[in-house]
């Protein structure tokens, strides 16, 4: 199941991310142990991923919405779909192009671009989804290799007129298109300037496609510099198009959540700031790492040493094989602790562990005796999370929790959904910042 795309500026990398479980298969293996270790013997497979499709929304033009003092738009809330444990990403529903073609698309916080299927793609998924026809909008257009300043190209018009692009992925796969320019519509907002628009023609990824769940693309909200052909992205459109505020939010809930787009909650004493520290994907530092009031023991040099990212378009919460090492033996230390037994920690083998990608049986109990994760960041302080966040439940059954954090290296830290989902995530492009306020102070869709 892929769960994000990330690409780093130099050596494209995109994070296809999976529960890593013991075959190719999604398969996983709860160790046959003791009851009072929690674990319960049986194969855990992941159930089918089809997204439901939403119901097409009314059209409006952005003169319909409602106007600031000084001519600014106001803020724009947008209803998001998916979760955590079935869908694994959270999308919206969104029109591109005159009359608008609705398609589905994952908001990704890790990367900038608009990229979704168009007809007769190669490699594309078998089953039914939705794509962008340029030729059937009347605001459409391809762009020109030969004549385009905006855009880097990669084939260099050397056989194509038309502007390509290509993308690759972290386990080899690929894919690749042109470059387009359109409209784009959301919730009843059409924007009044073009937007790049990256349609996927061919897919090295299988039978499954680039979104195998029936989602139809992505939707970027990172910066330019991380854009596969030197677009900006959606969100910085609109921005001038609506003299919006450079600032958007987002609630990730269990079911569904919200975005909000031109929002401004620099000065909400809810929130908590820490600074960007590089405008490429949502750089961040971090201090520490902590179970319950145990830190990990990781230098900060080694914590950010390939940067720390916070990206929408991750499920898990990634780490680097040093950092994750550190984190299991931090949780093997409360075994010491007779009061609290921790099921699939304690008492079983060492390559059985829930961070050897075992999933295991937990009433609410044993899941109750696991500690909070906190991540500290500067200027905020710890920010916990529940032991129910981190214990996730992607296997697809009810009752049973893998470990929603994973090992990969040569990437940065990536904190995603499992972390995100405790909190209102403000993204302040115009201070520089992201901020983390409390659920409650989620808008209404």
């Amino acid at each position: 199941k892929k769960k994000k795309r990330m690409k780093h500026s130099s050596l494209v990398l995109v994070l296809l991310l999976f529960v890593v479980l013991a075959d190719s298969a999604w398969q996983q293996k709860a160790s046959s142990s003791s009851s009072s270790t929690g674990g319960r013997g049986m194969v855990v497979r992941l159930k089918p991923r089809l997204t439901r499709r939403l119901t097409a929304h009314p059209v409006a033009t952005w003169q319909q919405q409602i106007q600031m003092p000084g001519g600014r738009l106001g803020p724009k809330v947008v209803p998001l779909k998916g979760n955590l444990t079935y869908w694994g990403e959270y999308f919206a529903y969104v029109g591109l192009g005159t009359p608008p073609q609705y398609l589905q698309l994952q908001v990704d916080t890790g990367s900038t671009d608009l990229v979704v299927y168009t007809p007769g793609c190669y490699g594309c998924p078998n089953t039914t989804y939705l794509s962008y026809d340029v030729s059937k909008s009347s605001t459409g257009s391809s762009v020109d290799c030969q004549m385009t300043d905006t855009y880097t190209c990669q084939n260099q018009c050397e056989y194509s007129d038309s502007c390509n692009w290509q993308d690759s992925y972290g386990d080899g796969s690929s894919i690749s298109g042109s470059v387009y320019t359109d409209v784009f519509t959301v919730d009843g907002l059409v924007t009044q300037s073009s937007v790049s628009i990256g349609g996927i023609l061919t897919s090295t990824v299988g039978n499954d496609g680039f979104e195998p769940t029936g989602v139809d693309g992505i939707w970027g909200f990172a910066f330019t510099k991380l854009s596969g052909w030197g677009g900006s992205s959606v969100f910085s459109v609109m921005t001038g198009d609506f003299n919006w505020y450079d600032g958007f939010s987002m609630c990730l809930q269990p079911t569904g959540g919200v975005l909000s787009l031109g929002v401004d909650y620099s000065k909400d004493s809810r929130f908590k700031w820490t600074d960007l520290t590089d405008e490429v994907w949502y750089v961040v530092a971090i201090d520490d790492i902590k179970f319950g009031n145990r830190s990990i023991g990781v230098d900060y040099y080694y914590l950010n040493d390939n940067q720390v990212i916070v990206d929408s378009g991750t499920t898990l919460v990634i780490v680097s094989t040093d950092i994750y090492a550190a984190m299991r033996k931090t949780l093997l230390s409360f075994c010491d602790q007779k009061s609290r037994w921790l099921a699939g920690i304690c008492g079983v083998p060492s390559n059985m562990t829930l961070f050897d990608n075992q999933c295991y049986q937990m009433n609410a109990t044993q899941v109750a005796a696991f500690p909070s994760l906190s991540i500290n960041f500067p200027g905020i302080g710890d920010l916990p999370i529940l032991n129910s966040d981190y214990l996730w439940q992607g296997a697809g059954i009810p009752g049973y929790y893998c470990l929603g954090i994973q090992a990969m290296d040569s990437v940065p830290v990536i904190i995603g959904d499992v972390f995100l989902q405790r909190y209102h995530v403000a993204f302040d492009k115009n201070n520089d910042k992201i901020g983390f306020g409390p659920l409650a102070s989620c808008p209404s869709a």
